[in-house]
């Protein structure tokens, strides 16, 4: 994706030169400039990203331990039901939520290769 973008930076800049226009430099510094604090960004995303997933975990598990222990408690069945259904949708969201990091993280790292 960022070689797609470059390519069209590239493009709109050499016109702008061609045209003779000042705006073309500053243009192409303010690209520059930002492409290093992506890269910076980047760095610190990949960085913090296993902390912030391990943060999730512990805090799915310690929500689902303090919902058994609240589902413990004697219920009306028709309560109970509901808290057990909402507790099987959350898992499901949760699953589905931990899938799109992990296939977030693999487009990441093709992205990166690619580039």
């Amino acid at each position: 994706m960022r070689r797609l973008h470059a390519t069209i930076d590239n493009r709109v800049l050499d016109r702008l030169d061609e045209r003779g226009s000042a705006d073309g430099h500053d243009l192409r510094q303010r690209i520059e400039r930002l492409e290093v604090v992506t890269e910076a960004l980047d760095q610190a995303v990949q960085r913090i990203s296993p902390h912030i997933a391990a943060l999730e975990v512990r805090f799915e598990d310690r929500r689902i331990d303090e919902l058994a222990a609240r589902a413990a408690d004697p219920m009306p069945g028709e309560v109970g039901a509901l808290i057990a259904m909402v507790q099987q949708q959350q898992r499901i969201v949760s699953e589905r939520l931990s899938a799109l990091s992990h296939y977030e993280e693999r487009l990441r790292r093709l992205e990166l290769t690619d580039d």
